[in-house]
């Protein structure tokens, strides 16, 4: 089992609004999107540990629906700790999303790939994720790492504000996590499962003109029980970014 994985973690990217979400598949007039996106954070935080112990992390993105398939590349090039090794990784998803009325189900995988450091190994990853089309759109997700059998559940919920003619738009996002054996096989702990982490998160986003964006957001990780015994602290993550919209 490699140590990390992914940006701000599935869980957080099911129920965000401000930046892409892989999870959700939307049909645009041409039957298709395409999303190039450009992100820089002060901190990497994935399922609320902190993963480059501070250092600050730039992420490209691609992704691409039709219908409701949807393919995805993140990529993210930083160090591991001030003056420590170099971490370059690139990770490859697809998913699928099934709508009945005004629930959507969403399958899919995604592999982990890193070409630094060498010692870190390739991991894999299958999801599901179930939104309500409702107030305040309630989601679940369901993480299961493939080598080690790990599970990580997670809920959440989120809220969309116009504030400007619909160019403006303000986004609140918070969700809960529970670990059944995630966190506890990389650091080694005697719990098995338990609460994880929670997360906040407000972002706003402006549609500048055409197919360019741009936006920023705070988000807030608490660690809970798992974490906390893991030794994790709380962090504050600062993200800015743009996309453009095909």
């Amino acid at each position: 089992m490699r140590p990390w994985s992914t940006g701000v973690g599935l869980c957080m990217l099911a129920v965000s609004l401000g930046g892409a979400s892989s999870a959700r598949a939307q049909e645009t007039e041409p039957g298709y999107d395409l999303e190039v996106g450009y992100e820089y954070s002060n901190h990497y935080i994935f399922h609320g540990v902190d993963v480059l112990d501070g250092e600050p992390t730039p992420t490209s993105r691609v992704i691409f629906t039709k219908g409701g398939l949807s393919t995805y590349y993140y990529g993210y090039y930083s160090q591991i700790g001030h003056g420590g090794p170099d971490l370059e990784e690139h990770d490859f998803g697809a998913d699928y999303t099934f709508t009945w009325g005004k629930l959507d189900l969403t399958l899919g995988g995604v592999a982990y790939t890193y070409r630094q450091p060498g010692d870190w190994e390739d991991v894999t990853e299958a999801y599901a994720i179930a939104s309500l089309d409702v107030r305040f759109a309630p989601t679940f997700t369901a993480v299961q790492e493939l080598e080690s059998g790990g599970r990580y559940l997670c809920l959440g919920v989120s809220h969309e504000l116009p504030l400007w003619r619909d160019r403006l738009i303000l986004d609140l996002g918070t969700t809960v996590a529970y670990d059944v054996g995630y966190w506890s096989e990389v650091f080694e702990l005697e719990q098995r499962r338990g609460w994880s982490d929670l997360l906040f998160r407000t972002g706003l986003t402006w549609k500048v003109a055409g197919a360019l964006n741009v936006y920023a957001s705070v988000q807030q990780s608490v660690s809970l029980e798992i974490l906390d015994a893991a030794g994790q602290e709380d962090e504050t993550t600062y993200s800015v970014g743009t996309t453009l919209d095909f």
